[in-house]
């Protein structure tokens, strides 16, 4: 389950592909009779478990339609997330950051490792560099 938002809070991604459904990790909410629901869309990660139980009102009726291309899109965004990464994230969830640790290795990455519960685990993080060169062959201008 995860709060729908307005889409005036998508920042990273094509509004006009989350409406359609095309972006990996969101699913469009449509607009609605229902005053309890608004239009927006739902962010992937910012989904918590919630038991069929407790799903009443309109989210307990989507169509039949909807509820395959909400199917889709989940097991889509799940599909492409590391979930190494996901259990390792979890694992660290209550422990202290008690140091931070940041680096380039030889490939040009931003390595942060954190230290938590004073040297009792560490999370290391890596960032891809954003590459900002033309290929070869692609100069720009004429």
């Amino acid at each position: 389950m995860a709060p729908v938002l307005p889409y005036r809070r998508l920042h990273f991604v094509n509004e006009g592909a989350v409406r359609q459904a095309h972006a990996i990790g969101y699913f469009p909410v449509v607009d609605s009779d229902d005053p309890s629901m608004d239009e927006g869309y739902v962010d992937f990660t910012r989904t918590v478990p919630v038991s069929r139980k407790l799903l009443r009102g309109p989210y307990a009726s989507m169509s039949e339609p909807a509820r395959r291309i909400l199917r889709w899109k989940l097991a889509q965004f799940y599909a492409f997330r590391n979930q190494s990464v996901d259990d390792e994230i979890t694992a660290a969830v209550g422990k202290a950051i008690t140091a931070v640790h940041a680096v380039t290795d030889n490939k040009n990455r931003l390595i942060v490792e954190l230290e938590l519960d004073h040297g009792e685990d560490s999370l290391k993080l890596r960032h891809e560099p954003r590459t900002t060169d033309v290929p070869a062959g692609r100069g720009r201008g004429r």
